[in-house]
């Protein structure tokens, strides 16, 4: 990973994307609480976990490769495993406070899915 940062939108998903509806181009995102300074296949992470295999994951991770330092780009397939690896932080973090939302709840089951599977990056479903 690269030792420069980016802004990190922290919750990624379709449903904080907005689209012109003409022409499906982003207009802009929303939802932007958990922002912060880090490398940007962290804002992956959350897709590949929430949907994996939907043509919206990959062509996010299409759309963000020539985005990305020469050395850092990859493959589709190389940039979904990092961007599952990113996500263990996220995953850890939101556990790690469990009892405060039904959000840490989930994540601290999944956490322990994922122990149990014996896979770090296993199947986040």
């Amino acid at each position: 990973m690269s030792p420069r940062a980016c802004l990190v939108h922290g919750d990624l998903s379709a449903r904080n994307v907005l689209c012109d509806p003409e022409s499906g181009e982003v207009t802009g995102l929303v939802d932007w609480e958990f922002a912060h300074a880090g490398h940007p296949v962290e804002d992956l992470g959350k897709l590949v976990r929430k949907g994996p295999g939907l043509p919206f994951v990959d062509a996010t991770i299409t759309a963000m490769t020539p985005w990305l330092p020469a050395p850092e780009r990859a493959s589709v397939d190389e940039l979904r495993e990092r961007a599952r690896a990113a996500d263990l932080y996220w995953i850890i973090e939101v556990a790690s406070r469990r009892g405060e939302s039904p959000a840490t709840y989930r994540a601290f089951d999944l956490l322990k899915r994922l122990a149990a599977s014996g896979r770090l990056l296993g199947d986040l479903g």
